[in-house]
């Protein structure tokens, strides 16, 4: 019995982490905030911050910035737009955050 109830709680943790990471993915230039994401999975920051770290190896702040970054280099490639614009676009709000998380997870600006 106990099995059973370790398996359904996995599962439950996986579905969880699933779907937070599939909106993530999907709402990337919006604010996701810690305290946002747990309002709408019905689930404590910290629980979300823990569930990054051990299923990730990452925290959820570095998912994010990198989750932002790809979408970017994407945009840049592929776009005549401004890098202003793509870096708002991608949901940094501030111009030059992007050119350090840039410069930090790609090592070049």
């Amino acid at each position: 019995m106990l099995s059973s109830f370790h398996a359904d709680t996995v599962g439950s943790v996986t579905q969880t982490i699933g779907q937070i990471r599939q909106y993530l993915d999907s709402h990337f230039e919006e604010d996701l905030s810690l305290e946002r994401i747990g309002q709408l999975f019905n689930v404590s920051s910290g629980y979300i911050s823990r569930l990054f770290s051990q299923h990730f190896g990452t925290s959820y702040s570095s998912y994010i910035s990198a989750l932002r970054i790809e979408h970017s280099c994407r945009l840049l490639s592929g776009s005549d737009k401004e890098i202003s614009a793509i870096a708002v676009h991608c949901g940094f709000n501030n111009v030059k955050y992007f050119y350090k998380v840039f410069k930090k997870q790609l090592g070049c600006t």
